[in-house]
């Protein structure tokens, strides 16, 4: 239900209001409380997880499912600091890589194909399941304020 109180009398007087977004109203936090708990729940999460040395581990009913997920996410996030790593490695363990450095430096600076749409990556690399894995981690759902507009695909559309 709504909020009662001072809160209540608002509430009700927001209700006046055709075409208000039910959404917008202030609710008690009780049920968001209980719908976090639920979410909670269904992930497969608890207030009964382990604990080790500090650290809070994931309970074993944790769905395999959701496990890959979390695993995809590890993978990219370290995917990034590990080629950081073994760039910086290369360069002060082998010398002999720094006029590499050199001719590849100005190409990086001076290339604006990124920002123009890009070059297309390889199909074999675009189709590892670690992608879709780390999509699904994050779930997202596109809510038209149009149902009539459609996207034309034509050019890159930044959302958030």
């Amino acid at each position: 239900g709504h909020c009662t109180g001072s809160q209540g009398d608002m509430v009700g007087r927001l209700l006046k209001f055709p075409k208000l977004p039910l959404a917008l109203l202030p609710r008690k936090a009780e049920t968001e409380t209980q719908a976090q708990a639920k979410a909670l729940r269904r992930r497969g999460g608890s207030e009964s997880a382990a604990k080790a040395a500090g650290i809070q581990f994931a309970p074993l009913k944790v769905p395999l499912k959701r496990r890959r997920q979390m695993l995809a996410c590890v993978v990219c996030v370290l995917l990034h600091v590990e080629s950081l790593s073994a760039f910086l490695a290369c360069l002060y363990h082998w010398r002999w890589t720094w006029p590499f450095l050199v001719m590849y430096l100005p190409w990086m600076l001076y290339d604006k194909t990124p920002w123009r749409g890009g070059r297309s990556p390889s199909h074999w690399l675009r189709q590892l399941s670690v992608w879709r894995n780390f999509a699904e981690y994050f779930p997202a759902s596109l809510i038209k304020a149009n149902p009539e507009a459609d996207f034309s695909g034509e050019r890159p559309i930044l959302m958030g």
